[in-house]
């Protein structure tokens, strides 16, 4: 169960530079799921904790 795991953004990586047209597009495709991804904690955070300071 200990066997390395690779993550979306070096998936993403890989597939931006590779000589496959496909893998380059769900490259394309992953950037913006990546930066919503990123966004959606950090909205959600920012949320949770002003909520918390005014109690």
């Amino acid at each position: 169960m200990s066997r390395p795991m690779g993550d979306l953004s070096v998936v993403i990586v890989q597939f931006a530079i590779s000589p496959y047209d496909n893998r380059v597009q769900l490259a394309w495709g992953g950037t913006p799921l990546i930066a919503l991804l990123v966004l959606a904690i950090s909205i959600g955070a920012r949320l949770r904790f002003r909520q918390s300071s005014k109690d």
